[in-house]
């Protein structure tokens, strides 16, 4: 099997009620995975070409005593799909969000996730996440937000981190990565510079098939 590989891009918008996001070129079948994170907790309304129901979600978690909220969705990218992705707030809050496209994966198994976590500290665990499909070559991908503190060290040991986005103002958002073939992964902590409420979580995304891979041209021989 062939490692799925990722790439992420992010930032913070100013306070709105709606927000427009552009997603990162893709070709179909791709997976696009969106976090976006609100100070305070108001609703979170996603539309996708003039539908609310084509990003599917992973989590929607508070941090402790509701200070803010982070909404987790993913979809395999369709031919003739657009290029924005609007999120309404239910009352004007800036938005903090992480954009992650997955290439190289399975195609059709949707990822999975552990059980989000939230709490108070500057050493932030996200959890242990096993594969329903089992040990393959599999990327697990360690997912972090804070409310008020950068996120300075990404990390867990062999996870590569993504760029730290975002403001002490409106809350952080940063991803760590492993390629690693089993079909379990517990990552070590994600850092802040000072303690902040915040939500963690880790996600799994299978490998494509050996025969899919030859067919896409992932291996050769």
């Amino acid at each position: 099997m062939t490692f799925p590989t990722a790439t992420e891009t992010g930032g913070t918008n100013a306070a709105s009620t709606s927000h427009d996001l552009s997603l990162p070129a893709f070709d179909a079948g791709d997976l696009i995975i969106v976090k976006a994170e609100t100070p305070s907790n108001p609703t979170h309304t996603w539309t996708f070409d003039a539908a609310t129901d084509k990003f599917t979600q992973l989590w929607s978690q508070d941090t402790s005593v509701s200070v803010s909220r982070e909404v987790c969705k993913y979809r395999i990218m369709q031919a003739g799909d657009g290029s924005t992705l609007t999120i309404g707030l239910g009352s004007s809050r800036a938005l903090t969000y992480s954009i992650i496209k997955v290439t190289g994966w399975h195609g059709t198994q949707a990822p999975e996730c552990a059980t989000a976590a939230a709490g108070y500290s500057n050493n932030i665990d996200p959890p242990s996440v096993t594969a329903s499909w089992g040990s393959g070559d599999n990327l697990f991908i360690a997912c972090c937000m804070t409310q008020d503190r950068a996120i300075t060290v990404a990390t867990p040991g062999d996870y590569t981190a993504f760029d730290n986005h975002g403001s002490d103002a409106n809350g952080y958002e940063r991803q760590a990565y492993r390629q690693l073939a089993s079909d379990t992964s517990n990552p070590g902590n994600f850092t802040a510079t000072g303690n902040s409420r915040y939500v963690t979580n880790t996600i799994v995304v299978r490998p494509v098939e050996p025969s899919k891979a030859r067919s896409y041209g992932y291996i050769t021989t």
